[in-house]
């Protein structure tokens, strides 16, 4: 079963945005490419029904990682955790990382 439209599209724009924050050196493009978070999380938000506040505080917190469809993040409080949105399907619902679902 294929995934939906709206999550592969939202998930390659936060993917754009995130490279793009990470290595510009230019504060207008980095304004763009926060543009492109934005509304990469308002997409995914739509899709999911959840709260597009946050989504997007959810995408300033985690970072993307090599795995496919796992995301995993570091709370204030130094634990991490997997996104309500993304799931490892080889990892049955765990984030490898963290060892934890």
């Amino acid at each position: 079963m294929s995934e939906p439209a709206w999550l592969a599209i939202g998930r390659e724009l936060r993917a754009i945005a995130q490279t793009g924050l990470n290595f510009t050196q230019d504060r207008f493009d980095a304004q763009r490419y926060e543009r492109i978070r934005e509304l990469a999380a308002a997409l995914m938000a739509e899709g999911a029904n959840e709260d597009p506040a946050k989504v997007l505080e959810l995408f300033r917190r985690t970072w993307a990682t090599p795995r496919p469809r796992s995301t995993c993040a570091a709370p204030p409080s130094g634990t991490a955790g997997c996104s309500w949105f993304a799931k490892s399907a080889t990892a049955a619902g765990r984030c490898r990382a963290a060892g934890r679902t």
